[in-house]
């Protein structure tokens, strides 16, 4: 199972890409129980923050960034983390979502995750991220993960971070691992809409309509 992970960590010691790698060990090891083997794509967009950056007045992607959206296209699972900056995820990690093709989650299982400095940025990703992951069809669990400063803090704080990914992770391990139409998907939404042959032709479609009428 091939679970692409799109994060924002914008420093070395970002909070964003600890609890990314948290979600991802947690993936990785549920589904070792389901006797599934785990091929995970990591994408830290700040790595690609001047190819995003430059793709917005060319609307050329870069090689790289062509070779990021197309690990998105081919994930089975999505697992995606933003730090929240003054109540909105942060920019550059929304860029992403918003220059990819309007299709390529279609049908993909997808967590989200965040990071702030208090617990009242929880929800942030509901107003922006989530709607956008939607738009493209992604299918978003209900449970996201947020970790707050005071998360990092202790040990008792830590554990139940660690419960939430743990949850939440085992609700995307369920959606990927027990959608068998998930091929199919793939392979519609992989279709050239303009191909031919999926073309309903001109007359059979005025036929259909002169029949209804």
């Amino acid at each position: 199972m091939k679970i692409v992970a799109v994060w924002t960590g914008l420093s070395e010691e970002s909070t964003t890409t600890k609890l990314a790698e948290r979600m991802i060990n947690s993936a990785v090891t549920q589904l070792e129980e389901k006797h599934e083997t785990a091929k995970v794509v990591r994408i830290n967009l700040r790595e690609l923050a001047m190819a995003l950056s430059s793709m917005t007045v060319s609307m050329a992607p870069s090689a790289e960034l062509e070779r990021a959206f197309d690990d998105v296209r081919s994930a089975d699972a999505i697992i995606t983390a933003t730090p929240i900056y003054k109540a909105t995820p942060v920019g550059l990690h929304t860029l992403f979502w918003q220059l990819i093709d309007d299709e390529p989650l279609a049908g993909t299982p997808t967590l989200i995750g965040a990071t702030g400095g208090t617990p009242r940025h929880s929800l942030a990703t509901d107003s922006t991220l989530r709607p956008l992951l939607a738009y493209l069809k992604a299918l978003v669990l209900p449970t996201s993960v947020f970790a707050a400063t005071d998360d990092w803090g202790d040990a008792h704080a830590g554990a139940a971070l660690n419960s939430r990914i743990d949850d939440a992770v085992a609700q995307l391990v369920a959606l990927a691992t027990g959608n068998p139409d998930q091929e199919q998907k793939k392979s519609q939404r992989s279709q050239d809409p303009l191909d031919p042959a999926t073309i309903t032709p001109f007359d059979e479609l005025l036929a259909a309509h002169t029949h209804h009428g």
